[in-house]
């Protein structure tokens, strides 16, 4: 997982991949990224039989992204 996060921050910030979710602020908007960075993940970890899903806003959970 650390080595996804490492990748997905990269991206984001060395590949211009933030143009996708900053607004004319420069702020992003969380749930557009968590969005991102649950397919980038889903799909890295599709074989492994890991399964993640983003945060149901209720504050638990065993993993929140």
């Amino acid at each position: 997982m650390d080595y996804l996060i490492a990748t997905f921050k990269h991206y984001i910030e060395h590949k211009k991949v933030h143009i996708l979710f900053n607004n004319k602020m420069g702020q992003a908007n969380e749930k557009q990224v968590q969005a991102a960075f649950g397919m980038m993940a889903n799909l890295a970890l599709q074989e492994s039989g890991i399964v993640i899903s983003p945060e149901v806003d209720t504050g638990r959970g065993t993993v929140d992204f």
